[in-house]
């Protein structure tokens, strides 16, 4: 098992005006079957509205809270309200209940995801932001 810490510049992903916070990534793990990684986010941090095609994503908010909202399909939205850790584990199935989502952090926060199956672009399963 290998961990590697990654930068991750939301403006590098998306065109926005706005000079957003970098997220810092642990790479924890990744196989065809599942990936394990861990975002770091400081305050004011944005992970944009993005999608986890054909992927069930477990999610853990470690610690603090943020802002989240999340639509299911047809574009309908399930969430819209606060997050609070470390209570809960929600879990975004690929067709419904919150498969893409938006993540505004308002105080230091770390979520802890499993992905399963992992991103594969030969098998159609990449993000994409929107």
């Amino acid at each position: 098992m290998y961990v590697c810490m990654y930068t991750f510049r939301v403006n590098e992903h998306i065109r926005t005006n706005q000079s957003l916070p970098p997220i810092k990534y642990i790479h924890i793990h990744e196989c065809d079957k599942f990936c394990l990684r861990i975002f770091c986010m400081s305050p004011s941090s944005i992970i944009p509205l993005h999608n986890h095609p054909r992927i069930i994503v477990f999610s853990k908010l470690l610690y603090v809270s943020m802002h989240a909202k999340a639509y299911g399909q047809p574009a309908k939205l399930v969430k819209d309200g606060m997050m609070t850790g470390p209570i809960g584990t929600p879990i975004l199935f690929p067709t419904c209940d919150g498969n893409i989502h938006y993540f505004h952090v308002m105080k230091p926060c770390a979520i802890f995801d499993i992905l399963s199956p992992s991103y594969s672009s030969d098998d159609m399963r990449h993000y994409m932001y929107f």
